[in-house]
């Protein structure tokens, strides 16, 4: 050991110790330093071992900085000479050289390393630790791990992901992992597959803020359940072409599914079925193959032209046929080997060919349902429900037979019999009543009864007995009358007396009946209940164009809100326009009138009403009576109304 002095002026430099001695300090040597032989040693055994300057440098002998440290500045760590990495006021700053540089964290056996960020965040959403990527001091990318909702535990966490657009003009979040695990993007941000990693994916799924899209522009986008089941849900799905031009099937939430053909629907369903659709100026087909479609007489094709004719077709010939053709509003028709045989008009069918009834089959036809013979229908065959009619209406109808007609009902009751060139007998009630001979008629029985609905003779008709002759005066006239005084005849016009034959004299109608009477104030209804005192009753008679009526009318009273002049209406026949204000009848009986002048006069008014009136002066030598007072409200209280009368007018026919 070279040993040197320490005097009054201190230690003698240098000091030389030899391998393995220390220096030592402190009362119980807590410190000391000494070289090894290998290595140099500073020992501290008590407190912390502290080094203090402000500028602070740890390097290799030949002058390498390993550390540098500033006070109140940075402290720096170096490799081979180079800066690694620096301590900042906000953080730590790694700097790197090349590619391979940077942090690592490098674990030793069964364990793992760990980078933490840990701050007390109060609201959600709010950064905890970033990892951020910059480029020549702008930040182009981080990674950003985020609080979560639950801002009372803080338990729960999110990961954003950032970049820098082109533009240059701050990052934007691009992903996000939720708390609950769920992969999150913003709208119009594309998960991007296949391709090359600059350029755009060949399948690309993403949704642009009203819609959503799986993009492919390679190859078949193939999606396969592998065994299990495939579920596309979605209000409306709709598949269309890459380029979103051209649309091949569209499904309708609660409606519709469609299909297309070159962008031209051709098939969708209905609530009641389905629906094949032609094109604009196309018509619409079904064709439909049975057993593979290998032999023609397996196709068959259903159609709609552009006139709306609906068409059946086979192929069994080896080109298309018709089966059936029908057009709306027209005609069905139906076809045997491309052939019309039958088809469908406004009243029936026409049958083009013969109708084969097989044996022990029938053709029924309903009641009034009517066999038609004739251009012009001119034979009708059909029963009504109640009786069956045979109808000629050109030319004469003929029964023909060569030798016998028997004419019987349908407990086999004979009715009639015919023998050619031989009589015609008539029965009753299977006995026969009337025969023909050589010589005229043979009545069984020897009784002629006159209440037949009609008789045909050319002579007259003589009842000796009382005298009383059946004769025809002239054309379309019969004539009754006794002593060979003619009394009564009928005509087209109607029935006349003695030998009068004009028309305007003949009586052509007679009826008798009820009709309802309709109380009215002006044309409101009388307003109260008409079912009182024996209600309404009101009889006709009518004699040819005269009708007489006669009435009761009984009501509550009148509504506080009807008004205006008394009238009847609902008269059983109408009133003939020459004769307003001219026909008309009297009031026998009244009770409710207020302020009566006189006994009410009824008048007829227009076609199917009369009204009530009363006049205005009293009738003298030389005056005129006017009617033009009619009876109103301010005649009828509100009370119970009772009015009975009878008038008589002329009808327009």
């Amino acid at each position: 050991m070279a040993l040197t002095q320490i005097d009054d002026r201190g230690l003698k430099t240098p000091i030389d110790l030899l391998d393995n001695e220390k220096i030592r300090f402190g009362t119980g040597n807590d410190l000391g330093i000494y070289h090894s032989g290998t290595n140099t040693f500073i020992e501290n055994s008590t407190g912390p071992l502290k080094i203090r300057s402000d500028t602070l440098e740890l390097g290799a002998a030949n002058g390498e900085q390993m550390l540098q440290g500033t006070a109140n500045s940075t402290v720096n760590l170096y490799y081979d000479g180079s800066k690694k990495l620096e301590t900042t006021s906000t953080g730590v700053t790694i700097s790197s050289s090349s590619s391979a540089d940077g942090l690592k964290i490098i674990s030793t056996g069964n364990t793992y390393n760990e980078i933490s960020f840990d701050a007390d965040r109060t609201n959600a959403s709010n950064h905890l630790g970033r990892f951020v990527a910059k480029w020549d001091g702008n930040t182009v990318s981080y990674i950003s791990m985020d609080s979560g909702d639950d801002t009372t535990n803080k338990d729960d966490g999110i990961i954003r992901f950032f970049t820098s657009p082109d533009s240059g003009t701050g990052t934007v979040e691009r992903v996000r992992i939720k708390n609950d695990g769920n992969l999150k993007l913003p709208d119009s941000a594309k998960i991007e597959l296949g391709g090359t990693q600059s350029g755009s994916g060949d399948l690309q799924i993403y949704h642009n803020g009203t819609n959503s899209f799986i993009t492919n522009s390679t190859g078949y986008l193939h999606i396969d359940s592998n065994g299990g089941t495939l579920y596309l849900d979605g209000s409306n799905i709709n598949l269309r072409s890459g380029d979103g031009g051209e649309t091949y099937a569209v499904c309708n939430d609660d409606g519709a599914v469609e299909l297309y053909y070159n962008n031209v629907k051709q098939f969708e369903t209905t609530s009641a079925g389905i629906r094949v659709l032609g094109g604009e100026g196309e018509a619409a087909y079904i064709y439909m193959s049975a057993d593979e479609g290998d032999d023609n007489a397996d196709k068959w094709v259903h159609s709609i032209g552009t006139d709306g004719i609906y068409t059946l077709q086979n192929y069994t010939s080896g080109s298309w046929e018709k089966s059936i053709q029908a057009t709306g509003n027209g005609a069905v028709e139906l076809y045997y080997d491309n052939s019309k045989k039958l088809e469908t008009y406004g009243s029936g069918i026409h049958m083009h060919g013969n109708i084969n009834i097989q044996s022990a089959n029938h053709v029924f036809l309903e009641d009034n349902g009517c066999a038609k013979f004739g251009n012009a229908n001119d034979l009708l065959i059909y029963h009504d429900g109640t009786d069956s009619f045979i109808e000629n209406s050109t030319g004469k109808l003929y029964l023909k037979t060569t030798t016998f007609i028997d004419i019987r009902g349908n407990g086999n009751e004979t009715m009639m019999k015919g023998t050619v060139d031989g009589s015609v007998e008539l029965y009753y009630d299977n006995s026969k009543k009337f025969e023909t001979n050589s010589g005229g008629v043979e009545v069984t029985g020897g009784t002629l009864n006159m209440d037949s609905t009609a008789m045909q003779f050319s002579g007259n008709l003589t009842l000796p007995n009382v005298g009383a002759c059946l004769f025809r005066p002239a054309a379309d006239t019969v004539a009754f009358g006794i002593n060979n005084g003619q009394r009564v005849s009928v005509n087209q016009y109607g029935l006349l007396f003695g030998t009068d034959t004009a028309a305007a004299n003949a009586l052509d109608d007679y009826e008798e009946g009820t009709w309802t009477p309709n109380p009215l104030f002006g044309s409101t209804d009388a307003g109260e209940t008409a079912d009182v005192n024996g209600g309404m009753y009101a009889r006709y008679t009518k004699i040819g164009n005269l009708v007489y009526c006669h009435f009761s009318v009984n009501f509550s009273g009148r509504s506080g809100s009807a008004s205006g002049n008394f009238k009847l209406d609902g008269l059983p026949f109408a009133i003939s326009a020459n004769n307003w204000n001219e026909d008309g009848g009297t009031v026998h009986y009244y009770t409710g009138l207020t302020s009566p002048k006189s006994p009410p006069t009824i008048m007829c008014e227009n076609t199917n009403r009369v009204g009530f009136y009363q006049s205005n002066t009293e009738i003298r030598d030389n005056a005129v009576t006017t009617w033009n007072e009619a009876m109103d409200t301010n005649e009828i209280g509100t009370g119970a109304i009772r009015i009975r009368g009878s008038f008589t007018y002329h009808t327009a026919a």
